[in-house]
């Protein structure tokens, strides 16, 4: 879709969560056989893809990205989902609403521009709801709505990145944007990039 007439370089393979990539990675990082292919753990850019893609700050960048090579023997990388252009504000704005702590909750569903998710709401294949935390400070908690302190600081067309995907609507989601065309899948094109450019570092 993206490549038309190019032959497939890589294949994507789920493995239920940034833990469970950054595990796997590890794991392979560790084999006694050199590899023959690229393994490229590539996680959400959310709180939890950085608690692990922090895992392996000590690990060198790769010339051109920002994936890190975990081990170059055995060909295993790991890294997040870059954030597109199209967002650089509205992640600065959140970074700065969370204190400099959070920025863009950025998964693979979020990686579409705002029109995109607009329809898939309002098609009902793409369903969302409300984030919430719990504040405690000794003795006494108390359970905070993030969506609604979020909401009236966020662009109009974004408001989206202040609530949470309901799981149960991912693979309709998933199923309905593979037949939007290629321009929702303008924002790919830069990950791709990074996949191309890793694996070329892999090969040289």
């Amino acid at each position: 879709m993206l490549f038309p007439g190019e032959e497939a370089f890589c294949e994507f393979v789920g493995a239920g969560g940034a833990a469970n990539v950054a595990s796997f990675i590890k794991t392979v990082s560790r084999m006694n056989k050199p590899a023959s292919v690229s393994t490229i753990g590539l996680v959400d850019n959310d709180g939890e893809g950085r608690k692990q893609e922090r895992m392996f700050g000590s690990h060198r960048v790769h010339p051109g990205g920002q994936m890190r090579s975990v081990n170059r023997t055995q060909r295993a990388s790991f890294g997040m989902l870059p954030i597109p252009d199209m967002f650089a504000d509205i992640h600065t704005l959140m970074k700065s609403l969370g204190g400099g702590e959070s920025g863009l909750p950025l998964s693979i569903e979020y990686m579409f521009p705002p029109e995109v998710i607009r329809r898939a709401i309002d098609a009902s294949v793409l369903h969302l709801k409300d984030r919430y935390a719990t504040a405690r400070s000794g003795e006494l908690a108390l359970k905070i709505n993030l969506t609604a302190n979020y909401l009236g600081s966020l662009p109009s067309g974004f408001e989206h990145f202040a609530m949470e995907i309901d799981e149960a609507s991912k693979p309709s989601f998933a199923d309905w944007v593979t037949k939007t065309g290629r321009d929702a899948f303008v924002n790919f094109e830069e990950v791709f990039r990074l996949l191309r450019t890793v694996a070329a570092a892999d090969n040289g």
